[in-house]
């Protein structure tokens, strides 16, 4: 359940009420004042499954351009109402679960990594070079509980999906961000553990490799998850600590081979991250264009779906190059 509040400028006040009466939502009225002049502002409680349905009928209906007009949603944490018991699941939605600006607006942080991210990308990347090199996966598994990479992974694909090419590309230069610096951590502590021990490439490493077509497949499942669990509102954790660890172990195994001079086999994890990188992005992409993920404005729409479908053909390119690059590695 959420609760809006939608404030329009005097004059609009007829269109946004047929609008609420038209969907059954009780609703009250007030006015509010904004730089000296009186606007009215409608409060009412709106079911989860009606809310996107709602904001877009409500931005043809008003120019949110104006200083003055705006939607706000919020959240509730309870509701006493056998009304709006018997209006839950009667305006389904087809598409997300979420709003756009509930899938957006937590995603912003992801645009620039911080130093927070930063710190958590070094921890989890250590613990993970320990776990391959102990020959461990409970160890790499559980680096990977406090990895960060879903959040940008999830910025990069719904940002494309709504046609955002300047936060697509911030949030893509975040992921890339983060990945050298797991590079670079990687290969900085197994060049100082290399000068106390010899580095021993033990069988967790060697998984890291092979990369194979079947690792194609899992990369785009993973990242069709990843927006199913985004966009339905499910539970994100595991979800998150499978895409972090088709990224993070390759990362690290890359550092301990780089490291003990073992160029070739470097390069195939180095391509089994960037497989993984890539398909998950485009597995997460195609599932939000079934979800119908989508702008409101039919403008925005067409524009964005020719975005969407550029997008989609320059990750399968990307896919193909690097599979036929992996394939000449194998054959020398």
């Amino acid at each position: 359940m959420k609760r809006v509040e939608i404030t329009v400028e005097r004059g609009d006040e007829g269109e946004v009420e047929a609008l609420l009466n038209g969907f059954g939502f009780t609703y009250y009225r007030d006015e509010v004042y904004h730089g000296g002049s009186r606007f009215l502002r409608y409060v009412t409680l709106v079911p989860d499954d009606a809310v996107e349905e709602l904001v877009k009928q409500v931005e043809k209906s008003i120019d949110t351009r104006k200083a003055g007009n705006s939607v706000a949603l919020y959240d509730v944490a309870a509701y006493v109402s056998k009304y709006l018991d018997g209006r839950v699941g009667s305006a389904k939605l087809i598409g997300a679960g979420k709003g756009l600006e509930e899938l957006t607006q937590p995603l912003e942080r992801f645009l620039k990594p911080e130093k927070s991210m930063l710190a958590m990308v070094f921890i989890s990347t250590v613990v993970a070079l320990a776990g391959l090199l102990l020959d461990n996966p409970v160890i790499v598994i559980g680096a990977m509980l406090v990895s960060p990479l879903l959040g940008p992974v999830n910025a990069v694909v719904v940002n494309a999906s709504l046609g955002r090419v300047r936060k697509t590309l911030a949030a893509e230069l975040s992921i890339l961000v983060l990945m050298l610096a797991s590079l670079v951590f990687s290969l900085s502590v197994a060049l100082a553990l290399q000068t106390f021990t010899p580095l021993k490439v033990t069988g967790e490493i060697l998984l890291r490799t092979k990369p194979t077509a079947v690792d194609i497949l899992v990369a785009l499942l993973l990242g069709a998850a990843g927006s199913m669990a985004l966009a339905k509102s499910m539970a994100e954790t595991l979800v998150g600590v499978a895409v972090a660890a088709s990224l993070l172990p390759p990362a690290a195994a890359f550092g301990i081979l780089a490291a003990a001079g073992l160029t070739s086999l470097s390069l195939n994890a180095l391509a089994l991250m960037l497989i993984n990188l890539i398909g998950l992005q485009a597995g997460g992409l195609f599932t939000m264009s079934i979800l119908g993920v989508q702008p409101r404005l039919y403008y925005e729409r067409k524009r964005a779906s020719k975005q969407r479908i550029l997008a989609l053909l320059i990750l399968a390119l990307m896919l193909l190059l690097l599979y036929t690059f992996i394939t000449y590695l194998s054959s020398g």
